[in-house]
């Protein structure tokens, strides 16, 4: 005979299924569910599947939450769905009580199954595809982000990309890309179809871009996950990785610098607009989505000296970055004293390469990198492989090697730690062994003889 309830002494809350499952070293099973649990008393015990899977060390078991980190993109919707489930249950089996109504085992079922199906966010009419997610995917994001941006942003566009090649790829290789077929055979296929087409300009795709697009992918199938469309952990495998290689990059020395700002580029003004932002960007070394847009930003006074106080558009950080004597002139000079108004960056990269071969900035550089699947090694002039982004690189190499100490450079920089700050470094060996050997601290610790 089933066990009644005739008060409200019906008790609701979350538990993972497996709270230890994170200890298991098979990276396919490291996510459980999160459950339902209703009990009263020694009577009734009953546990149902929200449908979300999390890992334990994003769980807060103290608060029944999860936690409200970047690794789980959708933590406010789950939460916010764990709440309104909760709350209606509570309110339906209150109803039921108060209306005389025998809370047994079954009912609380019935209850469970009417509100969870009346309030599940993943409920849909029609199965959802890889490609129809995708869609929903980006305008999700697209709603996220701040009205100033008009809807779009540099990762929604890097989204969007990966998105059109994996369409391609389904297209031209009569692939189906779907949930269920995301798989190593997919991955190997998808890597051919990527190192063996073509760009518009006759080039191969780079191993780093490939694996840019294999990341999207990977974060696309996580949210699938998370949000319950996507059942198939193939993606999760050691061998569905994401390619990398350690780029060619270069930065520029202040006596190559020097040599960009002495030059007298009044024939030409883009190119002089385009050296005017990349050498601001190189005096404060922020990302040029940044440096490329500091007529917007506030100039505040700090101890006597001037500052532009930077809202980092990729992680919202708020860094006060000095305007240099180099950086007052050339506003003064050439910008009303202001600081360049906003070029498009395919022009800058377009224009700064030109003002570096002007400045006979001609280095012969070792070029290397994979290209379609294969290894390349040429021999390129320095200029050519200037950028927007060698400003952030020689702002944080220079005064690496200044001898400012990292932990004094990234706050200015705003990198995320000591780690990401090093790979913008760009120190030979030698350099590096030379100039730690000739500190102070260094010789100091040398045994003293006469």
């Amino acid at each position: 005979m089933e066990s009644v309830v005739t008060k409200t002494s019906v008790s609701v809350s979350y538990v993972l299924k497996e709270p230890n499952i994170h200890l298991n070293n098979d990276i396919e099973r490291n996510e459980t569910l999160i459950v339902f649990r209703v009990s009263s008393g020694r009577s009734i015990n009953k546990r149902f599947s929200t449908g979300f899977k999390i890992n334990p060390k994003y769980w807060d078991a103290s608060k029944q939450k999860v936690r409200n980190v970047a690794s789980v993109s959708n933590s406010v919707d789950i939460n916010n769905y764990l709440d309104s489930l909760k709350n209606n249950f509570n309110k339906l089996i209150a109803d039921n009580i108060s209306n005389g109504v025998s809370i047994t085992g079954d009912a609380i079922k019935e209850v469970y199954n009417s509100v969870s199906n009346k309030n599940l966010v993943r409920k849909r009419e029609e199965k959802m595809t890889f490609f129809k997610f995708c869609n929903v995917f980006i305008a999700n994001k697209k709603k996220n982000l701040p009205k100033k941006r008009g809807g779009k942003s540099e990762t929604v566009s890097v989204y969007e990309q990966a998105i059109k090649h994996l369409e391609e790829f389904q297209s031209s290789e009569n692939y189906l890309v779907d949930f269920d077929t995301i798989d190593l055979e997919f991955y190997y296929e998808f890597l051919e179809y990527m190192q063996t087409k073509e760009k518009k300009d006759g080039d191969y795709y780079s191993e780093n871009t490939i694996g840019k697009h294999i990341k999207t992918l990977k974060t696309i199938l996580n949210t699938a996950t998370y949000e319950g469309y996507n059942t198939n952990l193939k993606y999760k495998h050691a061998e569905f990785k994401i390619l990398s290689e350690v780029s060619t990059a270069i930065y520029l020395s202040n006596e190559e610098l020097m040599s960009m700002f002495n030059l007298d580029l009044s024939d030409n003004k883009k190119q002089e607009k385009a050296r005017d932002i990349f050498l601001i960007g190189c005096e404060i070394g922020q990302r040029v989505s940044d440096y490329n847009n500091l007529s917007n930003c506030e100039i505040v006074d700090i101890n006597g000296d001037d500052y532009f106080r930077v809202e980092q558009k990729k992680t919202k950080n708020i860094v006060h970055c000095l305007i240099t004597p180099a950086m007052r002139k050339i506003m003064n000079e050439r910008h009303d004293g202001q600081a360049p108004t906003k070029m498009s960056e395919p022009y800058i990269n377009r224009y700064i390469k030109e003002v570096g071969q002007r400045a006979e900035i001609n280095q012969k550089i070792k070029f290397k990198r994979t290209e379609g699947g294969k290894k390349t090694n040429k021999s390129i002039s320095k200029f050519d492989l200037i950028s927007s982004h060698t400003a952030r690189r020689s702002y944080s190499t220079n005064k690496y090697k200044a001898g400012v100490p990292v932990h004094d450079i990234i706050p200015l920089t705003g990198h995320k730690s000591a780690k990401e700050f090093l790979k913008y470094i760009r120190e030979e060996g030698k350099d590096r062994t030379s100039r730690i050997v000739n500190t102070p601290a260094f010789k100091a610790s040398y045994l003293k003889v006469v």
